[in-house]
């Protein structure tokens, strides 16, 4: 079985974000975090704010040209309606000057900034910490008018957590998900937060197993598990699949349009048949080329001896570590990561 670590590997480095986009996520809502602590015109609370979304979680793929900030108000506030708080929050953003050419907009939970001069989307939501930081937050609904619960900050713990207990397999392959719906899927795609949901339920649950096994085989089993669940679905006129939010067990997928899932169900079936081809290839040539389909030739390398060899060199150097996403470094990242144990050559 070829298994392909190494493709793998830089895979993953290759579907990774740019540096000049990374300091672009820092920096943004850095300091607009910065000036809506020091304003006046919106009452805030300790911690102030906090990132959250794909960037926060580290499961973000290619540019990254969104970033989700919260704010946290003050319990006053809870007796206001979502849709006055959320016109505050417009005035208050609207005093945000020296940042370029910047459009402000109102969203259903949130408002939504586009710096335009940077191709950088921020959309701010003001949430109440009625429990504290640790529980539920209560965030605004403008179509509800009231406030609802969300759980982003526990979720984005908890990921973390269970990415550590499934071996550092579960950040990689909700990045190889959302990097195959991109390459596969021009419209008519599901969120990725509905793609890290389908992923970190059957993780919590166990029904895919990651101990001993290469991150080509966890993704081969996750997409077989997920089509033969969701197959039933396609014989029921109209009917799509319940995706349990981790935290708060509500389906988050109440408005995936039929048509929608159908593209996806096709793609799936797709990519889950070049999967299984893939592992069962005679060739390594043969197992490449399906791989390839799956995640682009551009993406997905034909030869890795250069990247393979800089492997090789991190694990006998005296230290190593694997991030959260997969790839191999000799410092320790700063998104935390699992140490690869020096190895020796014994012989000649």
């Amino acid at each position: 079985m070829y298994t392909l670590p190494h493709h793998f590997n830089k895979l993953l480095e290759n579907i990774y974000p740019p540096e000049e986009r990374i300091k672009k996520a820092e920096t943004i809502p850095g300091n607009l975090r910065t000036f809506l602590k020091k304003h006046d015109g919106i009452k805030t609370v300790d911690p102030y704010s906090r990132l959250a979304g794909s960037y926060a979680r580290k499961t973000y793929v290619g540019d990254i040209k969104d970033v989700d900030l919260i704010i946290l108000i003050d319990e006053e506030f809870e007796e206001k309606s979502p849709n006055s708080v959320l016109r505050l929050l417009k005035n208050v953003l609207e005093d945000y000057e020296g940042r370029g050419d910047i459009e402000i907009s109102h969203q259903r939970r949130s408002i939504h900034m586009f710096f335009k001069d940077y191709d950088f989307h921020l959309d701010i939501v003001p949430a109440l910490i009625p429990e504290g930081i640790e529980k539920a937050l209560l965030i605004p609904d403008k179509p509800k008018e009231k406030w609802v619960k969300s759980h982003p900050l526990g979720y984005g713990k908890e990921l973390s957590e269970l990415n550590g207990k499934k071996g550092q397999k579960v950040i990689p392959l909700m990045r190889l998900l959302k990097h195959w719906r991109d390459y596969h899927m021009q419209y008519k795609r599901p969120k990725s937060y509905w793609l890290e949901c389908m992923v970190y339920n059957k993780m919590y649950n166990g029904e895919i197993g990651t101990e001993g096994k290469s991150l080509s085989e966890v993704f081969n089993m996750f997409t077989d598990k997920i089509y033969k669940g969701y197959e039933d679905h396609l014989s029921e006129k109209d009917k799509v699949p319940w995706i349990k939010d981790p935290m708060l067990g509500n389906n988050i997928a109440g408005n995936w349009e039929r048509s929608h899932f159908e593209t996806f169900m096709n793609r799936l079936d797709e990519t889950r048949k070049w999967a299984q081809k893939a592992l069962k290839a005679e060739k390594e040539e043969e197992a490449i080329e399906l791989w390839q389909k799956i995640f682009g030739k551009e993406y997905f390398p034909s030869s890795v001896e250069e990247s393979a060899k800089t492997l090789s060199d991190a694990l006998k150097a005296t230290s190593a570590f694997v991030t959260p996403m997969g790839r191999v470094e000799r410092e320790r990242p700063s998104e935390g990561g699992t140490i690869i144990q020096p190895h020796r050559s014994y012989g000649e």
